[in-house]
């Protein structure tokens, strides 16, 4: 009986071993030293800005990224081209903030109109990240490991799979996650050419046509071209 007893014990402390060894860590994120700048353009110009994160965590299983969720404060987007509270700042914000472009905020009405009180406001969007694969390759500068991620975006209420790569570095109880940056100004125009070269860059994009991000004047909307460029940088811990 006492035999059994230990045998029993020690099948228990295996299992229990096993199973904390395999456990998906949690890692939440830092929003004081994580952001999200954006890049988007138009015919002979583009703006840049950027957007905090409100909440969010990375699954981390034996020092590898396995999925993770980011919750974006769509109130907190700013403009970074333009200088803060000019008459061409205040505009710009005011209008990617109306129903014209991310719906931030019900009291900006669409195109200079009077505002819609009853229209839809959407103050925050989602990163939720499906599959992360390890591709083998190292960043030179920190020797973060390189990832390709597939995830769902969510904006405006409505979501799409998206794919990028992303560099991830384990240091201690500290995990640092960034996209890769880049000079996207050859490739913004929404083309087959371009979209090869997004994939193959592994750019984090989306094209905002497809969550319904369109300026209210046809003529307007022309000029903007259809691809948004994210850079993220996140610093988790536990």
């Amino acid at each position: 009986m006492k035999t059994t007893s230990l045998i029993f014990g020690a099948l228990f402390l295996l299992t229990s071993a096993f199973v904390l060894n395999h456990v998906v860590a949690p890692y939440k994120v830092d929003t004081d030293k994580s952001v999200i700048t954006w890049t988007a353009y138009k015919v002979g110009g583009m703006h840049t800005g950027t957007v905090k994160i409100k909440e969010g965590s990375l699954d981390i299983n034996k020092g590898t990224l396995t999925g993770g969720k980011i919750v974006v404060d769509m109130t907190s987007m700013d403009v970074t081209d333009l200088e803060k509270g000019s008459k061409g700042y205040i505009s710009l914000l005011n209008h990617l903030k109306s129903q014209d472009f991310f719906g931030i905020d019900a009291s900006v009405g669409r195109g200079g109109e009077v505002p819609d009180a009853s229209a839809k406001v959407f103050t925050t969007a989602e990163l939720v990240i499906t599959k992360a694969k390890k591709t083998g390759k190292q960043a030179t500068s920190d020797k973060a490991l390189e990832y390709i991620v597939d995830a769902n975006l969510t904006v405006k209420g409505v979501t799409k799979p998206v794919q990028f790569k992303a560099f991830v570095k384990a240091e201690g109880d500290k995990i640092m996650a960034r996209t890769v940056k880049g000079d996207f100004s050859n490739i913004a125009a929404d083309n087959e050419a371009n979209d090869k070269s997004i994939k193959e860059n592994g750019f984090f994009s989306f094209k905002r046509l497809d969550y319904d991000i369109k300026y209210g004047s046809i003529i307007g909307d022309k000029a903007i071209y259809n691809n948004v460029f994210l850079e993220i940088y996140v610093e988790a811990g536990k």
